[in-house]
């Protein structure tokens, strides 16, 4: 008989209890619901653009270092999107000598993508016009 009980108390011993909720008292009780507005949408902000040429090990691989206007701290991204802005060949041409120059301003959300490669979430610039 001992060798029955045993096990029994050793399962239920180590069976997670379960927590429910306080009960009640009050049967008018009502509950508390909380309304947010979602967050605003961003607008976009001008940045300049500057192509870097980075040696890179896993994807997605930073391509672009920005700084934002007014600020001096610059990030890496991992693209530039220019088809939002309506480009021509020639303006594109033109705007990704100057990336490569470090001289392009550009005016446009940053969108980020996550699990984009094994290194992780990728950035990309979404150019909506050129300053």
């Amino acid at each position: 008989m001992r060798a029955l009980l045993l096990p029994l108390l050793v399962a239920l011993a180590c069976t997670p209890k379960s927590e429910a909720p306080p009960a009640s008292n009050d049967a008018h009780a009502e509950s508390t619901v909380v309304h947010t507005d979602p967050p605003a949408p961003e607008s976009p902000r001008t940045f300049t653009v500057k192509a870097v040429n980075l040696q890179c090990v896993a994807a997605p691989c930073p391509g672009y270092e920005i700084v934002r206007e007014g600020q001096t701290d610059a990030m890496l991204i991992h693209g530039l999107d220019l088809g939002p802005a309506g480009l021509t060949d020639a303006q594109r041409a033109a705007a990704e000598a100057s990336a490569r120059a470090g001289t392009l301003r550009v005016r446009g959300l940053l969108e980020t993508r996550a699990k984009a490669g094994p290194a992780g979430d990728a950035v990309t610039l979404k150019a909506s016009s050129l300053p």
